[in-house]
């Protein structure tokens, strides 16, 4: 009997993935778990196995397509077997024979009122609009009628991608092509991969919270004459960077804040007693997070090695899904971009994220003097549907607190 290959879920919020390589073309004997595809999801690039040993009976997708998660994308069995009930968005056959007799011994036992209401046209209440969790919640909240959209997916499934191109199609307004090719040469870059999603989530984000962002800095003083002195002991504490002591200082204070490390789900709010701290990375591919699980547990030198050993992962495309996924917070440090200050965009679920900006000289009045410290800005983003900023300021003032009294003794 014929087996499908079948692409999998790589992550919660997963609902495509782009199918960059075959490494196998019908005809092929492969082995159980021999590798016969390459992947490329928002966040790295991996290898689908087979599920079974035997023939590859068909492709049914070619290089380079986007497919939806949980989509059959070849047939592996023995020659002759059949294979058509595999191919995507086809239902399973019956016996047409044996279904037509069925519906005749039911009619005979019909009532006749029932026949009659059968024989007049009724509304189908049984037909039910398929749509992913959040293409769903991307058109309920742009005020979309569902029966408006068509849905590109499995069986019409509708996806984050047909909402968002309906949603262009309304905006779009008739251009003059001509005039369009007279400003120069044009270049387009079709969206996939890594920067589609980023778009598509960043978008989502956007649209389905009620983002603000609080704007503080602090002396740094402190924090840079801990860096060297750990630099000067050498051993695994030469390695730790300001992006390291930021996170371990954000993973000590948010234990006192457990509804900034959080999730939002519909109408409620999920806290979580581990502190999972996506720490964001610039990749030849994208943006991609990696977290540092209960990050509060971690001494300053093991979430700095544990750390570099993620972004060493991303930077390669080794990542795997399951260390991209589960974050409860996020930093994101643009300070060696050479970036004072930016506004941080939720990574949802999440609802906060704190960004880091470059340290500069600040000018501060004391005793009477002035004087000329070096500090860091800091933006924090916040959910308002889950935090006011009340209790944001206060995460933040002991933030600062703590990173202006931070010392070396936090070495462990």
């Amino acid at each position: 009997m014929a087996i499908p290959i079948v692409l999998p879920q790589y992550g919660q919020s997963e609902e495509n993935c782009v199918l960059t390589r075959w490494h196998v073309k019908k005809g092929d004997v492969v082995k159980d778990a021999q590798p016969v595809a390459e992947i490329e999801t928002d966040k790295a690039i991996f290898d689908l196995e087979s599920p079974h040993s035997g023939t590859i009976l068909a492709l049914f997708f070619e290089e380079g397509e986007e497919i939806p998660v949980l989509t059959n994308i070849a047939a592996v069995g023995n020659i002759g077997d059949e294979i058509e009930d595999l191919r995507p968005g086809k239902e399973p056959s019956t016996n047409p024979k044996q279904e037509e007799g069925t519906a005749r011994e039911n009619r005979k036992k019909e009532d006749p009122r029932a026949q009659a209401r059968r024989s007049t046209p009724q509304p189908d209440k049984s037909i039910q609009v398929r749509i992913s969790p959040r293409a769903k919640k991307l058109a309920q909240s742009q005020g979309l009628n569902l029966s408006e959209l068509n849905g590109s997916g499995p069986r019409g499934r509708i996806t984050v991608q047909d909402v968002e191109e309906f949603l262009s199609s309304k905006k779009r307004k008739p251009k003059n092509k001509k005039q369009a090719f007279q400003k120069g040469n044009l270049q387009i870059i079709k969206l996939r991969g890594v920067r589609k999603i980023t778009a598509e989530r960043m978008k989502v984000s956007l649209t389905s919270s009620a983002q603000y962002t609080l704007h503080t800095n602090f002396d740094a003083t402190e924090l840079l004459q801990a860096r060297k002195t750990l630099s000067e002991k050498g051993s695994n504490a030469e390695g730790i960077s300001l992006t390291d002591m930021i996170a371990y200082s954000v993973s000590r204070i948010l234990q006192g804040h457990p509804t900034l490390n959080a999730h939002i789900d519909g109408d409620q709010i999920i806290t979580y007693g581990d502190i999972n701290l996506g720490i964001a990375v610039d990749t030849p591919r994208g943006l991609l997070v990696p977290v540092v699980p209960s990050a509060q547990n971690r001494s300053l030198v093991d979430l700095s090695q544990t750390t570099a050993s993620l972004v060493e992962q991303c930077q390669s495309g080794e990542i795997s899904p399951d260390s991209l996924s589960n974050g409860t917070f996020t930093v994101s440090n643009m300070g060696m971009l050479g970036i004072d200050t930016f506004t941080p965009i939720l990574n949802p679920p999440q609802v906060g994220i704190l960004g880091v900006g470059r340290i500069y000289v600040k000018a501060v009045r004391r005793d009477e003097k002035t004087e000329f410290v070096d500090s860091i800005r800091l933006s924090l983003t916040v959910d308002h549907q889950a935090v006011d900023g009340a209790p944001a300021a206060s995460f933040l003032q002991e933030l600062v607190n703590f990173m202006e009294r931070f010392g070396h003794k936090v070495v462990e």
